[in-house]
C-alpha cells in the first residue's frame, strides 16, 4: 500500500512496461487495452491524482458488506503494490487484451471488462465472507488490490475461444515458464505456481477471475453483451435495431468460408462474430469449434471414389478423311 502524493520515480518495472509497449508498437495495440495500460500505469506513477488512495478502495468483504463502500468493486483492481506487480499484470492484459478485443471489438470488449471486474470483485468477497464464517473472522479484513483477478478470468475467456482451433490435447505454455500442460488445465496450474512463488498474492481473488470466467463461458453470456452492442448502435447510431442484428449475424458455415482475416478493424460491426448457445456448452470440453465444418470441407476437397480420373477419359480419335469428318460432323444435325 502507498500514500498517493506526486509524480513517483520509476521504478525498473515501469522501464520495462514501456519498452514492452514499444516493442509491440503502438498502433498495433487496440484503444481499450490500450487505455487500460496506459490508465493502470498513471495511478501508480502520480501522473493522475485521484480523490482516493489504494489504501481507501482497497477489497475486502468488510469495507463492502459492513461498510457499504461499493466503489471498491471497480477501482480497486486498477491499483497495484509495486512496479513489477504492475509490470506483470500489465504484460498480461497485453497479450489477452490484443487477442479479445480484436475478436469481439473494442465496445463489446469494454463491456467485458467492466462485467469481469466487478463479477471477480464480488465473487471475491463473497469467497472471503465464506472464509470468515466457517474457518476464521480475520478473512473479513483481508485486503487485496490490482487487476490479476479480471485477468484469470479473461485467461479462461481467452482460452476458451482459442483452443476451439485445436485438437483437444494441445498445450499451452505456462506463465513465462517453459512448462507446457494441457489448455483446459492450465489455468489451475497457473493458479497453484503463482501462489507457491508468490506467496503473498491474493489465492482467492485469482480463484474468483476463474469461477468468474468459467460462468461466463458456459452460461453464453457473451450473447448478451452482443445484444447490448447492438442496442446500442440502434440508440446512438441511428441504426435499426432489426436491421443492426440482420446484418451482423452469421452462420458459422459462412463466417469460415469468407476469406481474409476474421476482424479487420477493432470495432467493426460487420465483422462480429454471433455465438448460439451450443458454442458455449461446457462438455464439449474445448473441442475445435470449427470441426463439423472442417470435415465436410475435406470430404467436399476429396475426389469421389467413382468419378472417373483425367487420365481414364479418353476421347474418340477424330477419323484422318476429312469427308468422313465432314459426314460425322452433318450427322449431328440429322
Amino acid at each position: 500500500m502507498r500514500p498517493r502524493g506526486g509524480v513517483r520515480a520509476l521504478g525498473v518495472g515501469i522501464l520495462l512496461l514501456a519498452y514492452r509497449i514499444m516493442s509491440a508498437g503502438l498502433q498495433y495495440i487496440p484503444p481499450v487495452t490500450l487505455a487500460l495500460i496506459l490508465l493502470q500505469a498513471a495511478l501508480f506513477t502520480g501522473v493522475l491524482n485521484p480523490p482516493w488512495t489504494s489504501d481507501t478502495v482497497c477489497l475486502s468483504a468488510q469495507s463492502v458488506l459492513v461498510w457499504g463502500d461499493y466503489r471498491r468493486l471497480l477501482l480497486a483492481a486498477l491499483e497495484h503494490t509495486s512496479d513489477m506487480h504492475l509490470y506483470y499484470n500489465m504484460s498480461s492484459l497485453l497479450i489477452k487484451g490484443v487477442s479479445q478485443e480484436k475478436r469481439l471489438g473494442s465496445r463489446v470488449f469494454f463491456m467485458l471488462i467492466l462485467l469481469l471486474t466487478a463479477a471477480t470483485s464480488m465473487s471475491y468477497v463473497g469467497l472471503m465472507e465464506a472464509a470468515a464464517r466457517y474457518l476464521h473472522p480475520s478473512y473479513r479484513t483481508q485486503c487485496a488490490i490490482g487487476f490479476s483477478g479480471v485477468l484469470f478470468a479473461l485467461k479462461v475467456v481467452s482460452t476458451y475461444h482459442e483452443s476451439r482451433g485445436y485438437e483437444t490435447a494441445s498445450t499451452s505454455l505456462l506463465w513465462h515458464l517453459h512448462i507446457t500442460v494441457p489448455t483446459r488445465y492450465a489455468v489451475w496450474v497457473e493458479l497453484l505456481v503463482i501462489h507457491i512463488l508468490v506467496p503473498r498474492s491474493s489465492f482467492a481473488g485469482h480463484l474468483a477471475g476463474i469461477l468468474v470466467g468459467l460462468a461466463y463461458v458456459t452460461t453464453g453470456f457473451e450473447k448478451t453483451l452482443y445484444d447490448i452492442d447492438y442496442m446500442f448502435r440502434s440508440i446512438f447510431l441511428g441504426e435499426s435495431y432489426t436491421y443492426a442484428r440482420g446484418r451482423a449475424r452469421r452462420t458459422r458455415d459462412n463466417f469460415e468460408d469468407e476469406p481474409g482475416p476474421r476482424m479487420r478493424y477493432y470495432g467493426r460491426p460487420e465483422e462480429y462474430r454471433a455465438y448460439s448457445r451450443e458454442d458455449f456448452n461446457p462438455t464439449r470440453n474445448f473441442e475445435p469449434m470449427f470441426a463439423e465444418t472442417s470435415r465436410r470441407r475435406r470430404h467436399q476437397a476429396a475426389p469421389s471414389p467413382s468419378a472417373p480420373s483425367a487420365e481414364d477419359v479418353h476421347e474418340p480419335a477424330l477419323p484422318a478423311d476429312p469427308e468422313e469428318l465432314r459426314r460425322l460432323r452433318l450427322q449431328r444435325f440429322q
